[in-house]
């Protein structure tokens, strides 16, 4: 065999989109199935590194998925680029991801004292100003007291 001669190309399931073969184990992550989101499954991951590789995971089957459509009437967590965090029933979206909340609020976090939420109601977000999207686990807010979460404020993204 020729030492300088090229590996065979990666069998279809081990290469991305573009016919790139995956290399390391993250980008063989990002191209595996994703895994329905269990708060349960959060206790295994090792690091912080693996939660984000987890949410990369999400958002890569929102992308290519059919994208907000199952959290039509669920209760969403949106991330703002100005860095505002708005909870709220997503009602409806468009193709440019211009979003429909009800029942919203806004949730301002301080350093010096309890989330402070402040009520929105019916509220339109323009897509443009969406950084991530998120569904929001209902029993699992419930029980956390706000009030005693204490934390800095999310800077704007700098594109």
């Amino acid at each position: 065999p020729n030492p300088k001669a090229r590996p065979p190309p990666p069998p279809p399931s081990e290469t991305d989109h573009r016919g790139a073969a995956h290399r390391n184990h993250r980008t063989a992550a990002i191209a595996a199935p994703s895994p329905k989101l269990d708060p349960n499954k959060f206790q295994i991951l090792r690091s912080s590194r693996d939660l984000c590789w987890l949410l990369i995971l999400e958002i890569v089957k929102m992308s290519t998925g059919p994208g907000l459509e199952p959290l039509v009437d669920q209760m969403i967590s949106v991330i703002t680029n100005d860095g505002r965090n708005i909870v709220g029933i997503l009602k409806g979206f468009d193709q440019a991801t211009n979003i429909i909340l009800d029942e919203s609020h806004e949730r301002v976090f301080s350093t010096k004292e309890g989330v402070q939420q402040i009520v929105l109601g019916l509220y339109i977000i323009r897509g443009d100003n969406i950084s991530i999207i998120g569904e929001l686990d209902e029993d699992l807010d419930a029980h956390i007291d706000l009030s005693q979460l204490r934390g800095h404020p999310l800077k704007p993204v700098i594109h």
